[in-house]
C-alpha cells in the first residue's frame, strides 16, 4: 500500500490491502448477528464473512422493527441450525431468504404496541380493547381473508367509532375490494353507502386504490402482522 508523505528509503511495510472492519450496526442487531455467527451449529466449512453479516444484520434489524423480540429471533436462529443450517455452505444467505423466513417466522413471538393489533395477534379473545369484543371478532371473521392480508387496515377500521353493523359493513367492503383486485382487476365494489366507502377508502394502501399487486395471503394472522411494512407498523 502506498503511503503519501512516507520516507521513500524506509523499508516497505506489509500493510493489508483490505483491512477487516467490523460492520456498523446497532448493539441489539450486532448481538443477534454474533449469536448467529458463533452459533454452536455453525461448521468450519461454512462461510460467514463481513458481507454476509451486513446482509444478515439488515434482516434482523427489520425483524426487530416489525416487533419481533430478541429472544424470538434467537429461537429462529436455533431452529434454523437445528433443522436446515447444516445443508448450506452460506448459512446467512440461506437464513435471510424469503422461503426460509416464511418457515421460521410462524412460531416466533411478535410484540406490538398497538392494543388492537395485539388483540388480533392474540386470537381476538373475549377480553380486549372494545366494549363488545365478541361482536368485533365476529365482524373480523366474516370479513374473510382481509385479516390474513391487511391486518393493519382491519385494525384501522376497528378504530373507527360506530355500531357493530357499521364496523361489519366496513370490513365487508374491505373484503370485497380485496376480492375484486384478485378476481377482476380492482373495480370498486357496488352496493355500499357512502358512510361505509369513504372512511375505508381513506385507509386503503395504494395497491388497493389503484394498480399493483396486493399483499399475499398469510396462513396465520401472526405471520400477516409480522410481515407488515415497517412504515405502517405502530
Amino acid at each position: 500500500m502506498m503511503v503519501l508523505g512516507a520516507d521513500p528509503d524506509a523499508p516497505q511495510k506489509d500493510w493489508p490491502e483490505d483491512p477487516q472492519v467490523r460492520p456498523v450496526m446497532s448493539k441489539p442487531v450486532w448481538s443477534l448477528v454474533s449469536y448467529f455467527s458463533y452459533h454452536k451449529g455453525m461448521k468450519m466449512s461454512q462461510r460467514n464473512d463481513d458481507t454476509d453479516k451486513v446482509i444478515l444484520g439488515r434482516t434482523l434489524s427489520r425483524r426487530l422493527d416489525q416487533g419481533y423480540t430478541p429472544e424470538s429471533l434467537k429461537g429462529m436462529i436455533d431452529r434454523f441450525y437445528q433443522s436446515y443450517g447444516k445443508d448450506y455452505s452460506l448459512p446467512a444467505l440461506a437464513f435471510v431468504s424469503k422461503p426460509m423466513q416464511e418457515k421460521l417466522t410462524h412460531e416466533a413471538d411478535v410484540v406490538k404496541d398497538d392494543p388492537i393489533l395485539q388483540w388480533l395477534l392474540n386470537g381476538m379473545p373475549d377480553r380486549g380493547p372494545f366494549d363488545e369484543p365478541r361482536e368485533m371478532r365476529k365482524a373480523v371473521i366474516l370479513a374473510g381473508d382481509a385479516i390474513n392480508r391487511y391486518p393493519d387496515v382491519v385494525a384501522d377500521i376497528l378504530r373507527i367509532e360506530g355500531t357493530y353493523a357499521a364496523t361489519s359493513s366496513r370490513l365487508a367492503f374491505l373484503d370485497q375490494v380485496i376480492g375484486t383486485k384478485i378476481n377482476r382487476g380492482g373495480h370498486t365494489p357496488m352496493g355500499f353507502p357512502d358512510d361505509v366507502i369513504f372512511p375505508v377508502a381513506r385507509l386503503l394502501p395504494p395497491e388497493l386504490r389503484g394498480a399493483g399487486p396486493i399483499r399475499p395471503r398469510h396462513d396465520t394472522v401472526q405471520a400477516a402482522i409480522a410481515a407488515l411494512p415497517i412504515k405502517r407498523s405502530r
